[in-house]
């Protein structure tokens, strides 16, 4: 799940890889690109890990158990120009099932260091939605921190498709705009609302 992060302040107009790692529980790491679009040191590179699967509810399940089913992936990142800091977005749990959800963090740079919200999902399922993940963070043409997500419908999770089934397996995307409140990291609240 590669995302292409711009940097903005200090970091203006750099170039980042953000990645989703198997094999780890290290998931969530980037890598620095030259001015090609290439990975800064090759094929072999060492990504700077941004996130770890460190928190009971990375499962999908919050209950303070971490499960052989946790994994971090799509991560993405946008810059909030008020903290000077990047708010960044992964994915955690199960991605076919309603054990899916997205965690936040906040990271000095595109590569960090990054700190990740441990107290629990900033985005769960809810109004007939389960399982919302694969958020990607933008900004809009009039400057708005804007994101859009995918969700199931409750009971129609899992990535089966029945002959003739209208599409009610799939996942809908959902379009919202990213709240911040003041500019002090320490005390900013960041919320997800209608679009």
């Amino acid at each position: 799940d590669p995302e292409v992060v711009v940097g903005s302040g200090k970091e203006n107009g750099r170039r980042y890889l953000l990645v989703a790692l198997s094999g780890t529980r290290s998931n969530i790491g980037a890598l620095k690109l030259d001015s090609a679009g290439r990975v800064s040191g090759g094929s072999n590179a060492n990504p700077t890990i941004l996130a770890r699967q460190s928190a009971g509810w990375h499962d999908g399940v919050d209950d303070s158990r971490l499960s052989s089913e946790a994994f971090l992936e799509n991560p993405t990142m946008v810059y909030d120009a008020k903290s000077k800091t990047y708010l960044m977005y992964y994915s955690a749990g199960k991605w076919d099932s309603a054990r899916y959800n997205t965690g936040f963090g906040r990271c000095s740079t595109p590569v960090g260091p990054c700190s990740v919200d441990l107290r629990g999902p900033t985005l769960i399922g809810g109004a007939g939605r389960t399982g919302p993940g694969g958020l990607t963070a933008f900004v809009d043409g009039s400057g708005a921190l804007r994101a859009g997500y995918s969700s199931w419908t409750r009971g129609k999770e899992g990535p089966r498709r029945p002959s003739g089934d209208g599409g009610q397996y799939a996942r809908h995307l959902t379009w919202a705009r990213i709240s911040v409140s003041g500019s002090n990291p320490k005390t900013q609240t960041i919320r997800l609302g209608a679009a």
